[in-house]
């Protein structure tokens, strides 16, 4: 739906569901697209035409995670092969078959990404690495070498960037139900012994949801569990 400023509501498009949150970046007022991933398909929303319309590039991954907007690119998960695909400059609409990026610093499959002041963060369930735009005419996302980090992601609707870092609740190879946020590249535990015990009550904590708002002054880092009667939430002002 849209929304206008008048409070009056216009439905733009229907797209296929599955349970799994949708996901909406915007390549900006220049570039006028809305991405949106739901249900394993992509679509795009033309704010000038006012048209939507789903991604049948035959390059476009064939079930997509999760989708994002970043140094010009749409830019799309796998979750078949944990692999991204990148757009065409701008242009959700339009895929190359040959940019695709793989993880290969570690083995688990990338199964949610962010994005945080110019790196492109890669999640697996046991590792995490950080990737950057180095201008590199054949693909242009590398990874930066030395930041291999032995976190991974235990939720991929967890992750999310707030305060110029990022935000996710983790999984290793020891377990999980750890909040970390990235001090550099390096995370830094958030979340109280007493939290996590809480939230290990639950059941599938891979399901879990997050989002950010600010009030007052405050921003607030939101982690929904569906199988919890309680909804935690992380004041980044006040730690």
């Amino acid at each position: 739906f849209e929304i206008f400023q008048s409070q009056n509501v216009t439905t733009r498009g229907v797209v296929r569901v599955d349970g799994r949150p949708v996901t909406i970046s915007s390549n900006g007022s220049a570039g006028h697209q809305l991405f949106i991933t739901s249900g394993g398909l992509g679509y795009i929303y033309d704010l000038i035409a006012n048209t939507f319309t789903q991604i049948v590039d035959v390059n476009f991954p064939t079930f997509v995670a999760s989708g994002l907007f970043f140094d010009q690119y749409f830019i799309a998960l796998s979750a078949a092969t944990g692999f991204f695909h990148l757009s065409d400059l701008s242009d959700g609409l339009v895929w190359n078959g040959l940019d695709i990026g793989q993880e290969s610093q570690f083995s688990d499959k990338v199964v949610a990404m962010t994005r945080t002041h110019d790196n492109l963060w890669l999640f697996g369930t046991r590792n995490a690495s950080p990737w950057y735009n180095s201008g590199n005419a054949s693909f242009p996302f590398q990874p930066i070498q030395g930041t291999l980090i032995e976190h991974g992601i235990g939720a991929p609707f967890s992750c999310i960037e707030l305060d110029n870092t990022a935000y996710w609740l983790g999984r290793d190879e020891h377990g999980g139900g750890i909040v970390w946020k990235a001090n550099g590249y390096t995370p830094t535990r958030v979340s109280t012994s007493a939290v996590e015990f809480a939230l290990a009550q639950g059941k599938n904590l891979d399901q879990a949801v997050a989002y950010a708002y600010q009030e007052e002054g405050h921003l607030f880092y939101v982690l929904y569990v569906p199988s919890l009667p309680t909804t935690w939430v992380y004041d980044v002002s006040t730690d």
